[in-house]
């Protein structure tokens, strides 16, 4: 009866400690805040430069090898489903609002094609990443850039190895990366083939548009009420 006691006692205490939750960490870009949390890509080495924010030290990797490992894949998922937060929140700073951004993976490749006829050889690595306004949930768009080596017999290629595309926007309010998908494959067929891909960085930037002062405004609307003004003068005369 006693151990019973002790272990409920113990139970107790365990469910009174506070639960870990995910924090959120904010680096300054410039014209922009990102936000992210420390639960997404964890382990990485988060560096800003030109407002571009980088995500390092990733190991997203993957190989194939001719008649025995042909096909294989890498998956990398992070969202805000289900409750969740959003692992990216992007905000302008004040007198700049959002008008797009630019993301890619990089990373190295080295993949060979056997002799034989039919022996091919390949790599691919992209992303698929859905952004959405963070106060409407309004959705932005879907950014879904890759690349692709595709090799023959007898061919060789090694080397970096990147995807990059943009995603044109307006939002004068904080942006919330909804999902994102980093992908990396590798294909080898025939004796003599094979690949392999890895994955090493994700990278953020984030176009701004400056906003008019409100007394450079009130000077802008002036003007054209006194071009159109002399417009019309001129049409009478």
């Amino acid at each position: 009866m006693k151990k019973f006691a002790i272990a409920a006692l113990s139970l107790g205490l365990l469910g009174a400690l506070p639960v870990a939750q995910a924090a959120s960490v904010t680096v300054d870009a410039g014209n922009y805040l990102l936000s992210y949390e420390d639960t997404f890509l964890p382990g990485a080495s988060v560096s800003v430069a030109g407002g571009v924010v980088t995500f390092g030290g990733l190991d997203y990797s993957t190989f194939a090898i001719g008649g025995s490992v042909e096909t294989n894949g890498t998956i990398g998922s992070f969202d805000s489903y289900g409750g969740k937060p959003f692992p990216i929140v992007i905000t302008a700073k004040t007198g700049y609002t959002l008008s797009g951004l630019v993301e890619s993976v990089a990373g190295d490749h080295r993949a060979v094609a056997g002799d034989a006829q039919d022996a091919q050889a390949g790599v691919m690595a992209g992303l698929v990443s859905r952004w959405v306004t963070v106060n409407g949930t309004d959705p932005l768009g879907q950014n879904t850039p890759y690349q692709v080596v595709s090799l023959g017999a007898g061919q060789s290629s090694a080397g970096a190895f990147n995807a990059s595309g943009a995603l044109a926007f307006s939002s004068s309010g904080p942006i919330g990366l909804s999902a994102l998908d980093l992908l990396a494959g590798a294909g080898a067929t025939g004796q003599g083939s094979a690949a392999y891909v890895t994955l090493s960085q994700y990278k953020i930037g984030v176009q701004t548009t400056a906003v008019p002062e409100p007394e450079v405004l009130a000077l802008v609307l002036a003007g054209l009420g006194v071009v159109g003004l002399r417009a019309r003068r001129q049409q009478k005369a």
